[in-house]
């Protein structure tokens, strides 16, 4: 038997001491058909025999090195007349797939399991692509006053601060607990991290044709924190932007003096500068925060915003939120600062009412059609199938991709999407997954040496073609050093897009494949022409101003 279709290439087996860290699942192949080629047995057959093709797992030895390849363990496939025994999966082959001398595969969903995990399963989950039905009849009740979805940067906060306050919490993500890891702790290990797959979720997009068809990689981490695993930058949303939030809602809680005291609850800031003192930030919550200062080049940044007619202030929080400044980092002596380390885990040892399952898969929540209110939820763990139960509310927290993904499956969206895929729809609810908003990004890169920006992370929030006001800004920027390369890294992001983005889909009915993304940037040619000003603008600022060799 010959395969002639790989597996998917972000995808590759590890060893038992990696499973802690590794992707669990595997997908053959990702989006798209394996096609295995077969010799034709009909000729030889006694009447009446059905031949099936079997798939199970194997255990690999790794050579003389004593190393054990994880166990591939089949837990789904897209063909409803798949059956189970004794650990494996059987498709029948039939006559014609003889004929034609191959059988296609459509979708092998594969859990990679540790020895001592692959003990402690007693029978196999197979899904029926129609039903998103467990076919194992035992699955464990979890009840809890609040069940939140998803670990990333608002989970962990969200599981705590309920804990805290003597709820009993469950968490349920897709992550692993990595809060140890130097990858993710470390400032000099987070280049490395950044190419590391199996941290990462895999989410392509479909082709962008404002972007001459290329498609984009969503990075969306796979551990608990989420995307508060990033570069390190911490910036407040300015006083206009919550001013919108207040007009949207009707809700004047939502003026930023009020949401102020919610920034400075989670704020434990310093500064590098020992002089400043200030009021603006909070000195006692869980996320460190520090503002590194270069006595140098404040200076001269401070005579960049003058010579171009610009505000300038030490920290875009305070009452001059706009022009030139200097941007906080959640990075503390090269340490960085998280939701999933500083709140999630010190709350895991001290609150016996807060429970926190990772690696696990979110399946559905099983909507009463007639009350509209949620039963429970259905998720698989090494463990087996669970059902977590809220006695007061649900929590989707899983992200802009993830989120969508999930209700589409419980049968909430847009009809059009569900019926196609088969999956009944229990509340319409169009715009799931719709009217997609994102910023956009371009990196501008300049050779320069003995440019003193150091540890400092100079940025400018203005409009590229009028006089800055609080209310117009279309640009945000921040100048990046590599010391290795001599380079000055420039990022510009559009601060008031124009275009909707794009949306979130389904590739198909089941809860192992990533949902179907489309980032279609730059529909609005505004859009474009702001990122055109914004380089022109950009480049302004490293002229003879700055007084030192900035060379493209």
């Amino acid at each position: 038997m010959v395969i002639s279709v790989a597996p998917c290439p972000y995808q590759r087996a590890r060893y038992e001491d990696e499973c802690s860290k590794a992707n669990r699942y595997i997908f053959v192949p990702w989006n798209g058909i394996l096609t295995l080629i077969i010799p034709d047995l009909r000729s030889s057959l006694p009447a009446g025999v059905t031949v099936w093709l079997r798939i199970t797992r194997i255990t690999i030895p790794h050579g003389a090195s004593g190393l054990i390849l994880l166990h591939p363990y089949p837990i789904w496939i897209n063909n409803d007349y798949a059956k189970v025994h004794d650990g494996s999966l059987y498709i029948r082959v039939t006559e014609q797939d003889m004929a034609n001398g191959f059988i296609k595969i459509e979708y092998l969903a594969i859990l990679r399991l540790r020895q001592r995990d692959l003990a402690k399963m007693k029978t196999l989950a197979i899904y029926s692509q129609t039903q998103l039905a467990s076919t194992i009849e035992k699955t464990t009740v979890i009840t809890a006053d609040f069940v939140i979805v998803g670990g990333g940067t608002a989970g962990c906060v969200l599981a705590a601060r309920l804990a805290e306050r003597g709820f009993e919490t469950l968490l349920i993500s897709s992550g692993s607990n990595d809060t140890s890891n130097p990858m993710m702790r470390q400032k000099s290990e987070f280049a490395r991290l950044q190419r590391t797959l199996f941290f990462k979720h895999y989410l392509p997009s479909n082709a962008s044709p404002n972007l001459n068809n290329r498609t984009l990689d969503a990075i969306v981490w796979k551990t608990l924190g989420g995307n508060s695993v990033n570069g390190g930058g911490m910036e407040r949303m300015m006083a206009n932007d919550w001013n919108s939030f207040v007009d949207a809602t009707r809700d004047t809680s939502f003026h930023h003096e009020n949401m102020s005291r919610y920034y400075k609850m989670v704020e434990n800031f310093t500064s590098t500068d020992s002089s400043l003192v200030s009021n603006i930030h909070g000195n006692n919550g869980p996320i460190k925060i520090t503002q590194a200062h270069d006595t140098i080049f404040k200076e001269v940044w401070k005579n960049v915003a003058h010579e171009l007619n610009e505000a300038f202030s030490e920290d875009l929080a305070d009452n001059m939120d706009h022009g030139l400044s200097f941007e906080p980092s959640s990075y503390t002596d090269g340490l960085r600062s998280w939701s999933g380390d500083a709140y999630l885990t010190p709350n895991i040892a001290k609150y016996p009412n807060l429970k926190v399952m990772t690696s696990t898969t979110a399946i559905k929540f099983n909507l009463n059609e007639i009350t509209k209110r949620i039963d429970n939820i259905l998720f698989l763990s090494f463990d087996g199938f669970f059902y977590g139960v809220a006695k007061k509310e649900y929590i989707l927290s899983a992200g802009t991709f993830y989120s969508p993904h999930i209700l589409m499956l419980s049968g909430i969206g847009d009809p059009e999407i569900l019926q196609k895929h088969q999956i009944p729809v229990k509340h319409e609810l169009r715009q799931v997954g719709k009217h997609m908003m994102d910023n956009g990004a371009i990196i501008v890169r300049y050779k320069t040496e003995n440019l003193p920006i150091n540890q400092s992370i100079p940025v400018g929030l203005v409009n590229t073609q009028l006089p800055t006001t609080h209310i117009n800004p279309d640009m945000f920027f921040m100048l990046k050093m590599d010391v290795q390369s001599k380079s000055l890294n420039v990022l510009i992001f559009n601060a008031s897009p124009k275009s909707t983005v794009g949306s979130i889909s389904l590739h198909k009915a089941d809860p192992l494949t990533p949902p179907k993304i489309t980032l279609d940037y730059l529909k609005d040619k505004q859009d474009l022409q702001t990122f055109i000003d914004s380089i022109h603008y950009e480049s302004q600022t490293q002229d003879e101003k700055m007084n030192y060799n900035c060379l493209i």
